[in-house]
């Protein structure tokens, strides 16, 4: 109820979507007072909500609403579950190209990054196995693919330490010892 579904582009090899929506003026209204009763502080002193904090509360509430009412996917496991894209979604449907769990971060020659960096904004879409790597060229290995998936599709593009990351999937371990056999 006040959030339009405007665009959905379904990710059928990893087996998701991106949803783009648009919610109405009332929606915004009743999402900021009903956080603005939990946090007053942001909410005193004629203080204004920038567009940015209402897209990522209108986001924390698409995500706590699917969190309690326990959606799952068909043939799924996991409860369906969403994130903010911070990137730009690389939409690519080639025929080589598969999900894995394992991914390759890259960047700019200026660009040097600690897994550290790396672990803050990638723990949120999965639990994380292995970090290896150093300045701009990193590996991430999930434990799942499809946490790899959900953090390539809101990752790819976004700054990390005011550099671009690109992401891009790779052979994970496991995959590249089987190959070898």
């Amino acid at each position: 109820e006040g959030v339009e579904v405007t665009d959905m582009a379904p990710r059928e090899r990893e087996g998701g979507v991106l949803v783009s929506y648009a919610a109405d003026s009332t929606y915004v209204a009743k999402v900021v007072r009903a956080t603005s009763k939990q946090d007053h502080s942001e909410f005193t002193g004629g203080k204004v909500v920038s567009k940015t904090e209402v897209v990522k509360r209108v986001g924390s509430g698409i995500e706590e609403y699917l969190r309690t009412h326990n959606h799952r996917a068909f043939l799924n496991q996991f409860p369906v579950r969403a994130f903010p894209v911070k990137g730009r979604p690389f939409v690519e449907d080639l025929e080589s190209r598969f999900p894995s769990n394992a991914l390759r971060i890259t960047g700019c020659a200026e660009a040097s990054w600690t897994p550290e960096d790396l672990y803050k904004q990638f723990r949120r879409y999965g639990r994380i196995m292995d970090i290896t790597g150093s300045g701009n060229d990193f590996r991430v290995i999930f434990r799942f693919t499809q946490a790899a998936a959900a953090a390539r599709n809101c990752l790819h593009r976004a700054e990390i330490n005011g550099h671009p990351v690109v992401i891009d999937f790779t052979d994970s371990t496991l995959m590249s010892f089987m190959q070898a056999q």
